[in-house]
C-alpha cells in the first residue's frame, strides 16, 4: 500500500515538471517619464555569465516577470516604440529572494542607449518573506573563524549562538526545525538533527571559494519552502562563466602570533598549540563558450595537533608493591602492607600475574616522558601519581567541489554539482580517544592509534527549462550520503593480554582510551521541483518534492569486547564482619575514605573481580543472539506539493498566497531487531490511565514483541495542509513629517506582513531512543554476586586468575514475548503521536535610504509545537499512597527522639510523647533508625526517600509480603527503577523579537549589514514538572533565550590609489601602487547571556533522579540575584607554591551563605542575608530560578592588501585578528549550556570561557592568521 502511495505521488511529480526553492523571481514596471505605465514594453532578461536570455512583454499594468532564476548575474533591457532602450546591468538575484527592476523610459529612438545604474531595488516590494542573504563580497571577504561557510550564519538577524558557531540556531527554534541545503539537496547528518550542534553538522562542509551565495529564510516562506523545516538554509554552488577565472591561496595560523586561553593562563599552562594550513585552488570558465561551463574548487585542511592526555592516574611504586600509605588523623604517614594484611586473614596474598604486568609495563611508559606529579598536595593521596603527557595527531579534511552548466539551448539549461569531503582524524581528538602512554597506542601494549574516518559526499543535478515567456519549469535530483568510522581499530586481539577483557581499575586510569566502535551512514534521495506561470498580474507556482532518508549503523561494546571490574563486591567477606580486614585496627587512625581505597587498592592488585559486563546482540539476519553488531537500519519517506499564486493587485501592492500538503511517514524500521511493549505495556499491572491508584490493577504484566522488519513506527502518517500568505504594499508619497518618515520619493518604503505553517522533521533519534531501548535487540549476560549470584557464585570469590570468568547463560534464538527484567525499561510511542510543525508571522516595515542601502523595522514571531518528548509514567508516588503523611509522622518523631538524644537517628515510634506508628515506612525500609534516613527526614527529602523504597525489589517484596499493592509507588512496578518512558506531543517554543536591520550593498567601497535583536524565547518542549502536569507544560526560557544581540558586519576599501581621487594619479608608480588596494573588514557580535538553572538537588516532591525540586531564594529576589551577576577574578598560592586563579560570578557573601545553607562549608548559616537555600518542605517544589550568563562581545577584524597585475591578475595579502581585542567571553556552566548546581562546593564559580577548539580551532583567546592569494 505504502509503495503505491508512493509511486502514485512520483507520477503526478513528474508530472508537474519539478523545481527547487533555489531559484528567484526578477520582476519590474515600466513607465514613460510622467510615470505612466507602459504595456507591451519588450523585456530581455540575460545572464551575464552563459548569456542565456529571456525575453518577455509588460502586461496592461506595465508590469513584467521572470520566474525561476538561478543565482547571479543579470542585465535587463527595455524597448519600447517611441522611447530609447533602457538597459541595467549588475543585477544581483539571490537564492529565494525576489528582486525588482524598475525602469523609466526616455523618449526617442530604440536606436539610443540609456544605462540605469544602481541595479535591483534594494526593497523587497513583491514578497513578505523574510530572508536574509549573504552576497559574494561578504563570503569572501569576512573574517569567521573557519572557512566553513555555515560559520557566517551567525552574523544574520535572529541567529543565536550561545557556544560555538555549530551550536546556532534561529529565532529561538530548536535546531532540529533547521533545513540545510547544498544546492536544493539536504546536506544534514539525519542521526543528529535534534541534538545540540547536530543540525548545523553538514555532510558536507560548504567552503568559502565554492559558494556563491547564502540565504535564511526565516518567516512567511513561500509554499515551495515550506517543507522539512522551520528555517530553511540555503547554499548556492558556484558557476563557470564565458571567461576563464581562477586562483589559489594559502591560509595559516600559528601559535606564535595568538594570545593565551585565559583559564591556561591561570594554571600556568601554555597556550594551545594551533597550527592550522589551510590551502586551495579554483578555476571556472567556458569549456565551450555560450554554451558548456565549469567551476570546480579543491581545498585541504590540515590541522598537526599537540592534544592534552589530561590527568592520568597511575600508582606509585610502594603502591605497586602492595604497601597503603596514608596520613593519619594523628598527623602521621602510616604504611601497611597489604600482601601481609590479606595473608593473615586467609585471603589471597599475591599479585594477579596479568595485572602485574599491566602495572610494570605503564610504569615504564610513563617514566620515558610526560610528566609525573604526586596527589600529595592536592589529594591528600600518598598511593597514586597523576600522569600527563602531549600526544601529537593531525586533522586532515579534503574539500573538492565543483559545478557543471549546459546551455542546452535558449528553452533549457541543465546544471551538475558535487562535493566530497574525505576526512581522517587520528588520534579522535574531538572525541578525545588518544593514545593512552607514550610509546603505545589507544590500548596499551598496541602501536594502533584510533581515530575516525569518513567521506560524505553529496550531488545534484538539474534542468530548467523556459517553455515561454510566461511558463517556466525545473526538475531536479540529488543525493547526499557517506560513511562515518569510529575507532575501527578497536578489536579483540587488542585485549588478548586481558583474556580477552577490558579490564576496569577502577583505582586507576583504565589502559586503554576506548574499547568500542561504531560506524553510520545516513543517505538522502530528494527529486523536488515547480511549474511557474505567468499570467496578467498573477505569478502562479504548482510544484512539489519527495524525500528518502534512511538510516544504517553498527555499534560493537561489549558484545565483542566484555568488561571485567575490581573491586569489593558486597558482603565480600574481606570488607565485611568478623573476616573484614579493613578496619581501623589494622589501619590505625585512619578514615573511611583510607579505608575504601585500601580496599579497592587490594581488588586491584589480586585481581578480586566484582562484576563481568557482557551482551550478546541480536543479528538482523539470522535473528540469533551472538557477538554481532547492535544495527539500527531505518527508513523514512515525506512527499508534498504546492501550489502559490504572486498576484499583484495595483503596481503597489502585491498579495502572496499558497497552500501545501505535506505527507510525513512515520520511521519505518528494516533491521527487524527492535520490541516494544505497546501503549499498555507502559501502565503495565495498573491498566491504561491508571496513574496514581495504588491497589487499582487492571492491567497486566508487560513483556516484549518484536517489531517486524518493515513496521512503522506505530502511529499513521502525518498530513499538513499548510498555509502561507504575505502581502507588500509600496507605500504612497507623502510629504511633511510622514513623507520625511517613508520617503517623499516613489517607492521609496515598503510595508510588509505574513503568516505561515512548515511541517518539520526530527531525526532517527525519534524511534533508536525509543524502541532500541528496549529489552530484545540485545541481552545482557553481565553478572555479578548480588543480581546473578547462580552465576556468579558468592560475593569474593572470583579472580582475574580464575581458569574461567563467570558468564550468564543465554538462549541463542529469542522466545518471545520477553519478560521484563528488573531494572530495565519500558518505551513506545502514543499512538496518536503527529510530526512537528513551525507557525511563524511578521510585520515590517523597510526604507530606502540611498539606492544602495535600506532600512528595516520589523516585529517577528513563531510558535513551534507537537515536540516529542519521553515521559517517564513511573513517577514515584507518595500523595495518594500514604507516604507523605507517614514522612511527615517519621519527621515528628526523629525531632521527638531528638528531644531525649540529640544524637538519635530513631524515626520509629518508641512509645514516646507524641509519636505514632508508621507501618508503611517501616516495613519498606526495615528498619526505624539510620543515618542516612534521619538525614532525609531532616531535610524534607520525600521523593527521594520513596524511591529508596520503591526502587528496591527486597523493600518492596516486603510491602508486597505485608499487603501491600505492587504499584503502590509507581504505575508499572515491574521494571523496577528501569522507567516506563511514553514518547509523545509535548509542547514547543515560542518566539517573539523586535528586529532592526540595515543594510547597504556594495556600493562606493563600502558594505554593511547590521542589526539589532531584542528578544524572548521561551520553551514548554518536555518541560513537566510532574506527570500529574502532563498536559500543561510550564514556560521556562530556552536554552536560546539571547535577549539582546547586535550584529555588524563590514567591508570597506580605503579611498586612496589607482581609480580613487586620493593620488588615484600620483606620478610615481611604486607610491600609487603602495597605497592602493587596501581593505578593512570586520564582524561584531555582542549580545546577552544564555539562561541556566540552578539545582537544588533535593528531592522534596520527586525523587532527585527523577526531576530537580528546584531552590528557595531567601532575601533575595530573581532580578536582584540577577543583578548580582558579575565576573570577579581571584588569585591564590596553592600549598606547594603554585599560583592559580578562580573566577566567581557571584559575590562572595552569597556564595559563603548558600554554601552554609546547604551544609558545605564550615560557616554557620545567616538567616537575615540573602542566600540560595535548597526545597526544604516534603511533598512541595522550590523553585525554578533560570539566571543568565554575563553579556559576550566578540570583534573580528581583517585587514587586506590587494596588488593589481596588469588588467585581470591580483595577489592579495590578508591578516585576519579574530577576537581581535582578546576579550575572554565567561560561561556560568561549561559551553554555555546546562544547570547550575548549587548543592556543590564549586557554587558560584567558573572554570570554562568560549572556546571551540574542536570545530573552529579557535583557543578562545586573540588568534592571528595570514593568508597569501593570487586571483586572475
Amino acid at each position: 500500500m505504502i509503495r503505491t502511495r508512493i509511486l502514485v505521488a512520483l507520477c503526478v511529480l513528474a508530472a508537474t515538471a519539478f523545481s527547487q526553492n533555489s531559484t528567484s523571481t526578477l520582476d519590474g514596471l515600466v513607465k514613460d517619464p510622467q510615470g505612466s505605465l507602459i504595456p507591451n514594453a519588450n523585456v530581455t532578461v540575460t545572464n551575464v555569465a552563459t548569456q542565456q536570455s529571456i525575453n518577455t512583454l509588460t502586461d496592461e499594468h506595465g508590469h513584467w516577470a521572470v520566474p525561476s532564476l538561478s543565482g547571479g548575474t543579470y542585465s535587463v533591457s527595455v524597448t519600447a516604440p517611441g522611447f530609447k532602450k533602457a538597459t541595467a546591468s549588475d543585477v544581483k538575484m539571490d537564492a529565494g529572494i525576489p528582486a525588482t527592476v524598475s525602469v523609466t523610459l526616455e523618449v526617442g529612438a530604440v536606436t539610443d542607449t540609456i544605462d540605469v545604474t544602481g541595479g535591483a531595488e534594494v526593497l523587497q516590494t513583491s514578497s513578505a518573506t523574510v530572508t536574509t542573504n549573504l552576497t559574494a563580497e561578504q563570503i569572501k571577504d569576512l573574517p569567521i573563524p573557519s572557512r566553513n561557510a555555515t560559520d557566517l550564519l551567525m552574523t544574520q538577524p535572529g541567529s543565536q549562538t550561545p557556544a560555538g558557531p555549530r551550536n546556532t540556531t534561529f529565532n529561538g527554534l530548536p535546531q532540529s526545525t533547521l533545513n540545510m541545503t547544498m544546492d536544493g539537496i539536504n546536506i544534514q547528518d539525519n542521526l543528529l538533527k535534534n541534538g545540540s550542534g547536530g543540525a548545523l553538522y553538514p555532510a558536507v562542509y560548504p567552503r568559502l571559494d565554492a559558494i556563491e551565495e547564502v540565504s535564511v529564510t526565516s518567516f512567511a516562506a513561500g509554499a515551495e519552502s515550506l517543507a522539512e523545516g522551520g528555517v530553511q538554509i540555503k547554499f548556492v554552488t558556484k558557476s563557470g562563466t564565458n571567461e576563464w577565472h581562477g586562483g589559489a591561496f594559502d591560509q595559516e595560523r600559528n601559535t606564535f602570533f595568538n594570545a593565551n586561553y585565559y583559564f591556561n593562563s591561570i594554571n600556568q599552562l601554555p597556550r594551545d598549540r594551533l597550527l592550522l594550513h589551510q590551502l586551495g585552488a579554483h578555476i571556472g570558465g567556458p569549456i565551450r563558450r555560450n554554451k558548456l561551463f565549469i567551476f570546480f574548487n579543491y581545498e585541504i585542511f590540515r590541522f598537526p595537533a599537540t592534544l592534552d592526555s589530561g590527568q592520568l592516574s597511575i600508582l606509585n611504586s610502594s603502591a605497586q608493591n602492595g604497601v597503603f600509605t596514608y596520613k593519619g588523623t594523628n598527623g602521621a604517614i602510616q604504611q601497611v602492607n597489604l600482601y601481609n594484611l590479606a595473608q593473615a586473614g586467609g585471603f589471597p596474598s599475591t599479585p594477579d600475574p596479568i595485572v602485574a604486568s599491566t602495572l610494570s609495563q605503564i610504569a615504564k611508559l610513563t617514566s620515558s616522558g610526560g610528566s609525573l606529579t604526586d596527589r600529595i598536595a592536592t589529594n591528600n593521596d600518598y598511593n597514586r601519581n597523576n600522569f600527563r603527557w602531549f600526544p601529537k595527531g593531525t586533522h586532515k579534511i579534503d574539500f573538492p567541489q565543483g559545478k557543471l552548466d549546459y546551455v542546452i539551448n535558449n528553452k533549457h539549461h541543465w546544471e551538475a554539482t558535487g562535493s566530497a569531503n574525505p576526512y581522517r582524524l587520528v588520534p579522535d581528538i574531538i572525541n578525545g580517544v588518544l593514545p593512552i602512554y607514550p610509546g603505545t597506542g589507544t590500548v596499551l601494549g598496541s602501536p594502533d592509534v584510533v581515530g575516525q574516518r569518513e567521506t560524505f559526499w553529496t550531488g545534484s543535478t538539474a534542468l530548467r527549462s523556459a517553455w515561454s515567456a510566461h511558463w517556466t519549469s525545473e526538475i531536479r535530483f540529488g543525493m547526499s550520503a557517506g560513511n562515518i568510522v569510529f575507532s575501527d581499530a578497536i578489536q579483540p586481539p587488542l585485549f588478548a593480554q586481558w583474556r580477552g577483557y577490558a579490564p576496569v581499575f577502577n583505582f586507576i586510569t583504565n589502559p586503554y582510551n576506548r574499547s568500542t566502535s561504531s560506524r553510520r551512514n545516513d543517505p538522502v534521495q530528494q527529486l523536488m521541483g515547480s511549474a511557474t506561470w505567468s499570467h496578467g498580474s498573477h505569478l502562479l507556482n504548482l510544484g512539489g518534492s519527495f524525500s528518502r532518508i534512511n538510516e544504517w549503523q553498527a555499534s560493537y561494546s561489549t558484545q565483542t569486547i566484555p568488561r571485567v571490574t575490581f573491586g569489593i563486591a558486597t558482603n565480600d567477606p574481606v570488607n565485611t564482619g568478623a573476616t573484614n580486614i579493613f578496619t581501623a585496627s589494622n589501619f590505625p587512625n585512619s578514615s573511611s575514605a583510607d579505608l575504601t581505597n585500601a580496599a579497592s587498592l587490594y581488588a586491584m592488585l589480586t585481581g578480586r573481580v566484582s562484576s563481568t559486563t557482557q551482551t550478546a546482540v541480536l543479528d538482523e539476519k539470522t535473528k540469533q543472539y551472538g557477538p554481532y553488531g547492535a544495527v539500527d537500519r531505518l527508513r523514512q519517506w515525506e512527499f508534498g506539493f504546492y501550489a502559490q499564486d504572486s498576484w499583484r493587485i495595483t503596481p503597489k501592492l502585491t498579495l502572496n498566497a499558497g497552500l501545501r500538503f505535506e505527507n510525513q511517514n512515520p520511521f519505518q524500521t528494516l533491521s527487524g531487531t527492535y520490541t516494544r511493549p505497546g501503549y499498555a505495556g507502559l501502565f503495565g499491572i495498573s491498566g491504561v490511565g491508571n496513574l496514581f491508584m495504588p491497589g487499582t490493577l487492571t492491567g497486566s504484566v508487560p513483556v516484549y514483541n518484536p517489531v517486524p522488519s518493515g513496521d512503522i513506527q506505530g502511529y499513521p502518517p502525518t498530513r499538513f495542509w499548510a498555509p502561507t500568505v504575505g502581502i507588500a504594499w509600496v507605500m504612497p508619497q507623502l510629504d511633511g513629517v510622514p513623507g520625511w518618515i517613508i520617503g517623499r520619493g516613489g517607492r521609496s518604503s515598503v510595508l510588509r506582513a505574513g503568516f505561515s505553517i512548515s511541517p518539520t522533521r526530527g531525526d532517527f533519534t525519534g524511534i533508536t531512543g525509543v524502541w532500541g531501548n528496549n529489552q530484545g535487540k540485545q541481552i545482557t549476560i553481565s553478572t555479578d554476586p548480588g543480581t546473578t549470584p547462580a552465576a556468579f557464585g558468592a560475593p569474593g570469590s572470583v579472580l582475574f586468575r580464575d581458569p574461567t570468568l563467570p558468564v550468564l547463560p543465554f538462549s541463542v534464538t529469542p522466545s518471545y514475548p520477553l519478560p521484563v527484567n528488573p531494572g530495565n525499561s519500558v518505551n513506545d510511542f502514543d499512538p496518536n503521536l503527529k510530526a512537528r510543525y513551525v507557525e511563524s508571522w511578521n510585520v515590517g516595515f523597510q526604507r530606502s535610504l540611498t539606492q544602495d542601502t535600506v532600512l528595516e523595522l520589523r516585529y517577528v514571531g513563531n510558535r513551534s509545537a507537537r515536540f516529542w518528548a519521553n515521559v517517564n509514567l513511573n513517577e514515584v508516588n507518595i500523595f495518594e499512597n500514604g507516604f507523605l503523611d507517614q514522612f511527615n509522622i517519621a519527621q515528628s518523631n526523629l525531632a521527638i527522639a531528638r528531644q531525649q538524644n540529640p544524637a538519635s537517628v530513631n524515626f520509629g515510634n518508641q512509645g514516646l510523647p507524641g509519636q505514632k506508628d508508621i507501618p508503611l515506612l517501616s516495613t519498606g525500609l526495615g528498619f526505624t533508625s539510620d543515618t542516612n534516613t534521619a538525614t532525609l527526614l531532616q531535610r524534607g527529602q520525600a521523593g527521594d526517600l520513596a524511591s529508596n523504597i520503591a526502587f528496591n525489589s527486597a523493600n518492596m517484596a516486603r510491602l508486597r509480603a505485608a499487603g501491600y499493592p505492587a504499584n503502590l509507588f509507581t504505575v508499572n512496578p515491574t521494571t523496577l527503577n528501569g522507567g516506563a518512558f511514553l514518547t509523545r506531543n509535548l509542547g514547543g517554543t515560542t518566539y517573539n523579537a523586535a528586529q532592526v536591520e540595515l543594510r547597504r550593498r556594495f556600493s562606493k567601497g563600502l558594505l554593511m549589514g547590521a542589526s539589532y535583536t531584542w528578544s524572548h524565547s521561551l520553551s514548554t518542549a518536555g518541560n513537566i514538572r510532574s506527570v500529574r502536569d502532563l498536559n500543561s507544560p510550564y514556560e521556562a526560557p530556552s536554552p536560546f533565550d539571547i535577549r539582546h544581540a547586535l550584529k555588524l558586519n563590514w567591508i570597506y576599501e580605503l579611498p586612496f590609489g589607482t581609480n580613487h581621487r586620493v593620488l588615484g594619479h600620483a606620478g610615481n608608480p611604486i607610491l600609487r601602487t603602495a597605497v592602493s588596494g587596501w581593505q578593512f573588514s570586520g564582524v561584531s557580535r555582542v549580545q546577552s547571556g544564555t539562561p541556566s538553572q540552578l539545582l537544588g538537588g533535593r528531592g522534596t516532591y520527586l525523587p532527585n533522579s527523577q526531576f530537580d525540586n528546584g531552590v528557595i531564594l531567601h532575601n533575595i529576589t530573581t532580578s536582584q540575584l540577577q543583578s548580582m551577576i558579575s565576573i570577579r577574578k581571584t588569585s591564590t598560592v596553592s600549598s606547594n607554591g603554585v599560583a592559580n586563579g578562580l573566577v566567581y560570578y557571584l559575590p562572595q557573601s552569597l556564595i559563603d551563605n548558600t554554601l552554609a545553607a546547604f551544609a558545605l562549608n564550615s560557616k554557620a548559616l545567616d538567616p537575615n542575608a540573602p542566600y540560595i537555600g535548597p526545597a526544604a518542605t516534603a511533598g512541595q517544589y522550590g523553585n525554578q530560578v533560570f539566571l543568565y550568563g554575563p553579556w559576550m562581545p566578540r570583534f573580528d577584524l581583517s585587514m587586506v592588501k590587494h596588488t593589481r597585475i596588469g588588467e585581470k591578475k591580483d595577489i592579495e595579502f590578508r591578516a585576519n585578528a579574530l577576537n581581535a581585542f582578546n576579550l575572554t567571553n565567561f560561561y556560568l556552566v561549561p559551553n554555555s549550556s546546562g544547570n547550575i548546581n548549587v548543592n556543590s562546593t564549586l557554587f558560584g564559580q567558573t572554570t570554562s570561557a568560549y572556546r571551540d577548539v574542536n570545530s573552529t580551532n579557535d583557543s578562545g583567546a586573540r588568534m592571528i592568521e595570514f593568508g597569501l592569494r593570487f586571483t586572475f
